[in-house]
């Protein structure tokens, strides 16, 4: 984007018809940039807006390296300063965590057009995530343009105006019973016995992926029949104790007995897990859409119709607010509550 090569070639106009203020570009390149990038037209720019293009415009931009990795950075030290809660500062890491994989850590973010939004969309879609979970990361990357340009570090949000996805048939998908028994038969004649174990522990806790293959020999009490997991979702990852049933204590054993490494449950990476549980329910004839957290989905869900408090489910599974375990309570319309008034 050419810049101005003094303050002077930036001028304020005042209209007459309209209280809104406007710049009017001697460069005719860098006002149609600013307007086709920003969205706004030039009626549409107001006093602080036009301060900013003149503050930022007027500066030296050789000094300052605009990557993704740039952007990262100061968006999290302003977080800090902004003392914004620790549960959300994740949400915004993942958000740079794709944006990163889309473009680079050294890609200029000035660089970035109002089209980006939607490469951003496509990109997450195509790696199965929900439309509502892309609004959020999508909506956290606005958010972070917005603190930038308040802060006069940027000129224009490339996210500005971008559309969310619709979310009205956007729900979890969540397997039946019948299907998750027709599954679990599946597993328990699976040759590969590791493999076997594993999944079952995942079904059967509903244990995030991260968190089943970083748990440790002495985080796993047999007698007690309870583990301790890391919360990969939280900042501090402090430690989450959780009990299992009967069915699993054999699978939690074998792992113990059979194997001398310090981890015994990080035999597979998590984008192998993925790979393996996945191929082994189209081998089973689940649907194409059922994944490895879909095994997460029917805990919640089975818990939660089994008449297990919601607010026991939240505590096992360790999710931040109450809002994202009710998200798990799928409709079921067919089921008729039972209560007795008299």
């Amino acid at each position: 984007m050419a810049r101005p090569k003094s303050r002077e070639r930036l001028h304020i106009f005042k209209l007459t018809s309209s209280p809104c203020w406007w710049v009017r570009f001697f460069s005719d390149e860098l006002g149609k940039e600013v307007r086709r990038s920003t969205g706004y037209r030039r009626d549409e720019y107001s006093i602080e807006m036009v301060r900013r293009i003149i503050n930022i415009e007027s500066g030296d931009p050789t000094s300052i390296v605009f990557s993704v990795s740039w952007f990262k950075n100061q968006i999290l030290e302003l977080l800090e300063l902004e003392g914004i809660s620790e549960r959300s500062i994740p949400g915004y890491e993942k958000a740079f965590e794709y944006l990163t994989q889309i473009y680079g850590e050294d890609f200029d973010i000035k660089k970035l057009k109002r089209d980006c939004a939607l490469e951003i969309q496509k990109f997450l879609h195509e790696k199965g995530i929900a439309n509502s979970t892309i609004n959020r990361y999508v909506g956290l990357l606005n958010a972070s343009f917005e603190r930038l340009i308040e802060n006069d570090k940027i000129l224009i949000n490339p996210l500005h105006k971008y559309k969310k996805l619709s979310v009205k048939n956007d729900k979890k998908k969540v397997p039946t019973r019948e299907q998750m028994k027709k599954f679990m038969f599946y597993v328990n004649q699976i040759k590969n016995e590791k493999l076997r174990h594993l999944i079952r522990i995942y079904a059967y806790t509903g244990i995030r992926r991260s968190e089943l293959l970083n748990v440790e020999r002495d985080d796993v009490d047999l007698d007690n029949m309870n583990f301790q997991a890391v919360n990969s979702k939280s900042k501090d990852k402090h430690k989450v104790k959780r009990g299992f049933i009967e069915a699993v204590w054999n699978d939690f054993r074998f792992f113990l007995e059979r194997s001398n490494s310090k981890f015994p449950f990080k035999i597979y990476s998590e984008s192998r897990l993925t790979y393996l549980v996945t191929r082994c329910m189209r081998e089973a004839g689940l649907p194409k859409d059922f994944h490895l957290h879909t095994l997460r989905h029917a805990f919640i869900t089975f818990a939660i119709e089994d008449g297990t408090p919601i607010r026991d489910v939240q505590h096992y599974v360790d999710h931040g607010k109450m809002s994202t375990t009710e998200g798990y309570a799928h409709d079921r319309s067919e089921r008729i509550p039972k209560i007795n008034i008299e």
